[in-house]
């Protein structure tokens, strides 16, 4: 085998052992938890918060506070920060629960974009939420600004409350969009490669 043959071999096989061991981009929650809050039912208002994202996000699926169970379908809803709706979905009873939210997976990953400002909000007035919240925990992918909250269900939450009362009823799942290729794509390149450097060998041995 040639110099430049055996060098491909040796990356290929460089490649598959160097990240055999990776895993997939983590699915996280956008709210962790919080320190102290009060609680609240129901209501003609939609409830949530204004955000920024902290990295290139892909958001997969949209939640509600659910500490008690949810009564009814809720709708919750995602905007950038001039009201444009980048989706929506109705949060069925006995979804997916992760910790104190119930969660229903989006049909198409919304993108976020690292820098750019947006709005969440749940149609409460079948669920549960908390106002005057302290001490809110998010992931690194993003930061809670404000509350925001409007009168009626499922409408854009245009009023924005300062650091004064923070609210917490909607969250969403993402992943971050900046992650490296997945292990199985890395194993199939380096796979090419030890067929490139095997077609190769054979060339010369003809």
């Amino acid at each position: 085998m040639n110099t430049i043959k055996k060098k491909l071999l040796l990356a290929a096989i460089g490649l598959m052992l160097g990240f055999a061991g990776s895993s997939h981009a983590s699915v996280i929650p956008a709210i962790n938890s919080w320190q102290s809050s009060s609680g609240y039912f129901g209501g003609n208002w939609t409830i949530g918060f204004q955000f920024s994202a902290s990295q290139n996000l892909n958001v997969t699926a949209l939640g509600t506070y659910d500490v008690n169970g949810l009564t009814a379908p809720t709708t919750v809803s995602l905007w950038n920060d001039t009201g444009t709706l980048l989706a929506s979905a109705v949060v069925p009873v006995g979804g997916n629960v992760i910790g104190d939210f119930i969660y229903t997976n989006l049909s198409n990953t919304v993108s976020l974009t690292a820098g750019q400002l947006y709005r969440m909000g749940v149609g409460v007035s079948q669920a549960n939420w908390l106002y005057q919240v302290n001490g809110i925990n998010t992931s690194s992918d993003i930061s809670y600004l404000q509350g925001a909250w409007s009168n009626g269900q499922d409408t854009f939450v245009t009023s924005l409350n300062g650091a004064s009362n923070r609210y917490v009823s909607a969250n969403f799942l993402s992943t971050n969009a900046n992650v490296v290729p997945e292990p199985a794509s890395l194993a199939l390149l380096g796979m090419g490669l030890v067929g490139l450097a095997v077609a190769g060998r054979r060339k010369l041995v003809k």
